[in-house]
């Protein structure tokens, strides 16, 4: 029989019977036994990728063995010779991947040769772990619950009192560790591989079901024990709970998709498992560090070919464990309604809210160009990613600390961009830029880790603060023509900074701000008083060109427009070009002003909708008082300015030096008061506007807590931080009354 046919050939069952351990002998603390316990006299064997293996090393390392037991790993891939020892010149994560290290040994290639050098007639198959004797020079033991209970008991004289002390098989509890140990044995720990070498579906079938009751059974009793301790049996680690967490911790990483085990996953199905199992491999460093899930994911995938042929390993799930402050991203696409949700949640199909997975409440929500991709940002620092697949399902892609306190805002840079690039701004001030990290293969990717490369390394490519005031907003703008890009900073003191890149690759080189150039920086407000409550947000112009009543009057296809919630006001800037053969750069000026609207309260957020074909441009601002407003900003023309409306009149750039036709502008003075005097002139340098309240729109809640506009300017959305969380979504009638058009409440549901 080939070391591979799991099955025995002809067995008409198709169920796979793992047979029984030959070398069963035992150490002993008596000096006089025939294996006495000595330092440096046993050599653990072992596979980072084997369950059973894996209890052995975690055992040692909760007991302090690592001077007393020496070990060393096979390399991942299980042949038809049975397990190989890595080469000198092969490189393997993990500690002790290593040629065979025992004295006498150096001609050993295969783990089968240490089995037939102690018995020269052994027909069985060559497992692991082996317990050798390196002073007997043969193998004491190969059944992983024997070894385990040696290294337990057998060395306690030679290890410190602190790993003496622990015991993972205590008289009072050895009962229900035996009971336990029957059941999560033949239906669990080897469940998964009746299921995964069944060879009929009648035997997969009777495997699997059962395979899943017991995980109901484990859910069922963790979940009884979560008052009285972490633990299988509540405050006392045993035995239990490393047999338990070998097969569970390689459950979603492998058994989910190569065994076929997947009624359901350990992360989505069973949350106090789950719960169980991290808790056990992010706080006891002797789970941690001998888990190695490159080894177990490569062993399975690649070793396996009568499952899997073409050796290939599937990248997921990412991460391969969550930490212990996350949970499971949702899957969505079952939530979706068939229908447009009401605003009467008692009428079937109403659309409940997944969870999102942060720890605290979600202060910022972003998608990219496609919306296949969607960022979230929290009061607990967190940044979340989540993608969508092909079946419309979303899976989280990677969660790391963005920012020591609030996530105020974020932003996806376009997909133009390479690498994908997210930008977020924290309550502590710092703006940051995150670069994905484009390769799949990478190591930091493959563990989840797309947009910080480690949990103990989650540094921006980019990242600027305020010396003075913190940020408390920003804006992005990119123009593929030119491939410049623009940012926008807003101060707490209320100070806007505008930057601009000649390239993407600025804001990839880790450099800070200064490596952009610095076109203006004006107050858009007095500075509020201390202790004094401040609303401040800005928003640039997302259209490709200004409005082409601004182009006539005087506006280049390249200038730069922004919207800015400055306290209880709302502001338009734009930027001027500078004058033909001046170096000085682009500079704003104040195209328009006008009161927010909002009784007096602060303006939360504003808007800049797409869209301004129609010959004017569509604001929108949320305010303290709960209530959108929406602006029509236009520009006024001059009829009598000499010029038609023909492309060669309206469109000039910067570059062109000269206006495109009509009267050449007056020398232009530098400064904002001087623009301020011009505005609503046709001169280049400044091109005023002025804003109008179209409608106001009431959205019912306590506080506006942001504003939308759709891509044709004429629909937007607002949501409040209301009880009832109830999001809003309005349209422009004909008549230019903006009307509320759907009403969507969102309410927690046990």
């Amino acid at each position: 029989m080939k070391i591979t046919d799991w099955v025995k050939p002809g067995d008409t069952s198709g169920e796979f019977k793992r047979q029984v351990s030959t070398f069963r002998n035992w150490v002993s603390p008596d000096p006089g036994a025939e294996f006495p316990a000595e330092k440096g006299r046993y050599h653990l064997y072992v596979s980072y990728a084997c369950p059973w293996a894996h209890r052995t090393l975690i055992t040692r390392k909760l007991k302090g063995l690592d001077d007393v037991i020496s070990f060393s790993v096979v390399h991942w891939h299980l042949g038809q010779n049975g397990w190989r020892f890595v080469t000198a010149d092969e490189k393997l994560p993990g500690q002790n991947v290593v040629p065979d290290p025992v004295d006498g040994h150096g001609a050993f290639k295969f783990l089968r040769d240490v089995y037939f050098d102690s018995e020269k007639e052994y027909s069985g198959r060559f497992t692991v772990p082996v317990l050798y004797d390196k002073v007997a020079q043969k193998i004491v033991n190969n059944e992983s619950s024997e070894i385990l209970r040696m290294l337990n008991s057998a060395f306690n004289g030679l290890v410190a009192k602190e790993f003496a002390s622990v015991d993972v098989y205590p008289d009072a509890l050895r009962d229900k560790i035996e009971a336990a140990n029957e059941w999560t044995y033949d239906l669990i720990n080897n469940g998964v591989y009746k299921s995964g070498f069944a060879t009929t579906q009648e035997a997969y079938e009777k495997n699997v079901v059962a395979l899943f009751e017991a995980l109901d059974r484990t859910e069922k009793h963790l979940a009884e024990m979560k008052t009285t301790g972490p633990f299988y049996f509540g405050k006392t680690l045993t035995e239990a709970d490393i047999r338990l967490y070998v097969t569970i911790v390689r459950f979603d990483p492998v058994y989910v998709q190569h065994f076929k085990c997947n009624i359901r996953d350990i992360r989505s199905g069973y949350p106090h498992i789950h719960n169980w199992m991290r808790h056990l491999y992010w706080s006891i460093p002797a789970f941690k560090d001998t888990t190695q899930f490159e080894h177990i994911k490569f062993h399975y995938t690649k070793s396996h070919t009568q499952i899997n042929p073409f050796s290939i390993t599937p990248v997921g799930p990412l991460p391969d464990i969550l930490p212990l402050d996350e949970e499971v991203a949702p899957t969505m696409s079952h939530l979706i309604a068939p229908q447009i949700p009401v605003a009467d949640d008692t009428i079937p199909g109403a659309v409940p809210v997944p969870k999102h997975g942060h720890g605290d409440l979600v202060q910022a929500v972003c998608f990219n160009s496609y919306g296949d991709r969607c960022a979230t940002g929290a009061a607990d620092g967190k940044i979340r990613v989540f993608n969508r697949n092909s079946g419309g399902v979303w899976k989280l892609c990677d969660s790391w600390n963005g920012h020591g306190g609030e996530v105020l805002e974020l932003q996806w840079l376009p997909a133009s961009i390479y690498p994908n690039l997210i930008a977020s701004l924290g309550i502590d001030g710092h703006f940051k830029i995150w670069a994905e990290d484009p390769s799949s293969t990478s190591s930091a990717a493959s563990a989840g880790r797309r947009f910080s490369a480690s949990r103990a390394s989650q540094k921006p490519v980019y990242e600027t603060r305020s010396a003075r005031a913190a940020y408390r907003s920003f804006a992005m703008r990119h123009d593929d023509d030119s491939r410049h890009t623009h940012l926008a900073l807003l101060t707490a003191d209320g100070e806007l900074s505008l930057y601009e890149y000649d390239a993407p690759e600025q804001l990839t080189s880790g450099a800070s701000a200064a490596a952009g150039s610095l076109l203006d920086k004006v107050r858009v407000c007095p500075k509020p008083l201390r202790g004094e409550e401040v609303a401040f947000s800005v928003a640039f112009d997302p259209n490709p060109l200004p409005c082409y009543t601004a182009l006539r009057a005087g506006a280049t296809t390249d200038s730069l427009a922004l919207v800015v919630a400055a306290m209880d006001t709302v502001k338009v800037y734009r930027t001027r070009s500078p004058r033909p053969g001046s170096a000085a750069a682009r500079a704003l000026y104040l195209a328009g002003a006008v009161d927010g609207g909002h009784r007096g309260s602060l303006v939360r957020h504003v808007a800049w909708a797409p869209g301004n074909i129609r010959g004017y441009d569509v604001l929108a601002s949320a305010g303290q008082d709960g209530r959108v407003r929406v602006y029509r900003l236009e520009t006024p023309v001059a009829r009598d300015d000499g010029k038609s409306w023909a492309m060669a009149d309206v469109m000039r750039r910067a570059a062109s030096g000269a206006p495109a036709h009509g009267t050449p502008g007056a020398a232009g003075q530098g400064g904002l008061a001087a623009s301020l005097a011009r505005a609503g002139s046709n001169l280049s340098a400044a091109v005023g506007s002025s804003a109008g309240a179209k409608d106001g729109s009431s959205s019912g809640g306590a506080g506006g807590g942001g504003a939308g506009g759709s891509g044709g300017g004429g629909g937007g959305g607002s949501g409040g931080d209301d009880a009832g969380m109830v999001m809003h979504d309005f349209y422009e009638m004909p008549s230019g009354v903006w009307a509320k058009s759907s009403e969507m409440k969102m309410e927690r549901r046990q």
